[in-house]
């Protein structure tokens, strides 16, 4: 017996991940079939649209994971709502700033979806956001380390545990601010626009950023910033020359 929508939209929300996909799952399939209304979609936008502005911080991250699943599935059958694309694009500093990686893993990767069907419009709301978030963090996780060893690819020893859970608190957002703009140029590549709806992003400012974070003593970060590199680097347009020679500069040092 299938079961009711509304019971699926509590069920994605549930504490177990197999259940939460499961639910989804059954969502797309219904919304795929011919026993799908207007209605049923107008319950989930409804729905979404409610958790969205709810105080996201007061729900459990699996319920919080659950939704942002959700939005996707909705972007990716090209029935997303675009006051729920605002929604999401207003609550994108509270999701990527979550304490748990899943929800930010899941926020990051919403953007991949959204620019493959939408092309850059969304990041472009979000583009001085992430930079600017991103830079304060690399700020704040380079405030310890000595300058002689900043460009170094091994961490300078920190033994307190305050020490450890700041350096934790500061790179894995930095991480996840860069994963952010490394699922906008996959989404960009994977486009019916193609690659060059990226070059707009591809800033000098950019370019300086990642330039850093590629020396980043933390290795998720530096990785982070490599895979942006290559993305740009696929099919560079004659305005993204500077994303070579930050290429090659950074080559040159990993060398």
């Amino acid at each position: 017996m299938e079961t009711d929508l509304p019971t699926l939209l509590t069920q994605s929300q549930s504490k177990k991940r197999m259940e939460r996909e499961k639910a989804i799952s059954q969502i797309d399939r219904t919304l795929q079939t011919c026993d799908a209304t207007e209605t049923s979609l107008s319950d989930i936008h409804r729905y979404v649209s409610e958790k969205l502005n709810s105080d996201l911080l007061s729900e459990t991250w699996e319920a919080t994971h659950g939704l942002l699943l959700l939005i996707g599935m909705l972007t990716k059958l090209g029935k997303i709502s675009s006051s729920i694309v605002e929604l999401y694009i207003a609550k994108y500093n509270t999701l990527i700033l979550s304490k748990e990686v899943a929800v930010r893993n899941e926020t990051a990767k919403l953007l991949e979806v959204l620019t493959r069907t939408d092309g850059n419009e969304c990041f472009s709301k979000l583009q001085e956001t992430v930079l600017s978030q991103a830079e304060h963090y690399y700020s704040i996780s380079t405030l310890h380390e000595d300058p002689q060893t900043a460009n170094s690819s091994f961490s300078p020893k920190r033994d307190s545990a305050s020490d450890v859970l700041s350096d934790a608190l500061t790179w894995k957002y930095l991480e996840s601010y860069l994963e952010s703009i490394r699922y906008v140029a996959k989404g960009c590549n994977e486009s019916i626009q193609g690659p060059a709806e990226f070059d707009i992003f591809v800033t000098s400012r950019l370019m300086d950023l990642i330039q850093k974070t590629s020396r980043h003593s933390n290795r998720f970060v530096r990785e982070s910033s490599f895979n942006i590199i290559s993305f740009i680097v696929q099919k560079p347009s004659p305005e993204q020359s500077a994303a070579v020679d930050t290429l090659r500069t950074c080559m040159k040092w990993r060398d």
